[in-house]
């Protein structure tokens, strides 16, 4: 894959070292200059691309994904309303892999997280409904189930000895305190748990609402062949008591989670009264690390080039030809990037289903 980028080097202070992490080095700091911003396009960002636009059937009427996975011959759609729906690699429908429904053999209730695994030509589907893991074949048929896991399981993604699964749970009593914490676990291919490990915990006010609203994911990257974790903490400091670094990505290693880059803004996150800078995602790509964050409920997003390292800041994303609305780039655990992108309807045409274009 190609990248065409211009990079603005003023945007970045590199190794700006405010403390260590566990293994003595000092956690390099990555600048975000909000004030350096420019419009940049799809084209002019990725000169390797493919769109699918997905067909629309009675079955295949896509209402919101949630998830994506990716094959080497299909496209599987994780969707709110019908659960996971199968298409090739050209977009059209194939069929629903296993039945949406709250009883009965070879059902899920509440897809959250799906993930292809290479290996058994399976998709993998975390259901939060049930607190299971289930794998379907090619076929649509159910061929492994997990047993009731301990947490709800947010997200899933495959691993050379199975599979690495993030969950969450949380309890309290009233409007009082209450906790919430999310584990990382390891599982073999039978869904057999290997290990597992926190990975932050939050005590919180119930008055502040939900402490997350996007769950954390594990991706990996190409360029130094390593997992990233990212955990999206959106409360005020003040609400925060635990042992995660806020705005920080981690190394996902076996039974632990390593600092391994912090990310600050040029400006101040407080405006006197509120917080105003809020990260929601951090991806590590072979080439880049893609920052979504917003400011003042304006989304943005910040490319950084690991070799040059430098940056630049797009205001609310990627201008796509033939689209007015602009879009914020998606991550699969493989490292595949992706845009969910809506198209227009002809004139005298129902609204079509997303396109998804794949880098």
């Amino acid at each position: 894959m190609r990248f065409n980028l211009i990079l603005l080097a003023s945007c970045i202070l590199f190794f700006q070292c405010q403390e260590k992490n566990e293994t003595g080095e000092a956690l390099p700091v990555i600048i975000i200059d909000h004030d350096k911003k420019e419009e940049l396009s799809l084209r002019d960002f990725a000169s390797d691309y493919r769109e699918i636009p997905l067909e629309m059937t009675e079955k295949s009427t896509i209402k919101y994904i949630n998830d994506i996975a990716v094959s080497d011959e299909h496209l599987y759609i994780d969707d709110i309303s019908n659960g996971v729906l199968q298409f090739d690699r050209a977009g059209r429908f194939i069929k629903i892999i296993g039945k949406k429904a709250k009883e009965g053999p070879e059902t899920y209730v509440q897809p959250t997280s799906i993930a292809f695994d290479e290996e058994e030509n399976a998709v993998i589907i975390a259901d939060t409904y049930r607190f299971k893991l289930y794998k379907f074949n090619l076929e649509g048929r159910l061929i492994g189930e997990s047993e009731k896991l301990p947490a709800v399981p947010i997200f899933v993604k495959t691993s050379k000895e199975g599979y690495w699964m993030i969950s969450e749970q949380y309890t309290g009593i009233g409007n009082k305190k209450y906790a919430l914490g999310a584990e990382v676990y390891r599982t073999d291919s039978d869904f057999k748990l290997i290990d597992n490990f926190s990975a932050d915990h939050l005590e919180l006010e119930g008055k502040w609402g939900a402490p997350r609203r996007q769950p954390s994911l594990i991706t990996y990257s190409e360029y130094d062949s390593l997992n990233y974790f990212y955990n999206p903490i959106l409360l005020p400091s003040r609400a925060y008591v635990g042992k995660f670094d806020r705005d920080t990505l981690y190394q996902a290693q076996e039974d632990r989670l390593l600092p391994k880059v912090r990310f600050e803004f040029s400006r101040e996150v407080w405006d006197g009264e509120e917080k105003i800078f809020h990260i929601r995602n951090v991806m590590a790509y072979k080439q880049y690390y893609l920052v979504s964050y917003e400011y003042r409920s304006t989304p943005y997003l910040f490319i950084y080039d690991r070799s040059t390292k430098e940056g630049k800041v797009v205001q609310e994303g990627l201008t796509v030809s033939g689209v007015d609305e602009k879009y914020q780039p998606f991550s699969k655990s493989n490292g595949q990037m992706y845009l969910i992108v809506q198209r227009p309807p002809k004139p005298g045409e129902a609204e079509p289903n997303p396109s998804i274009i794949l880098f």
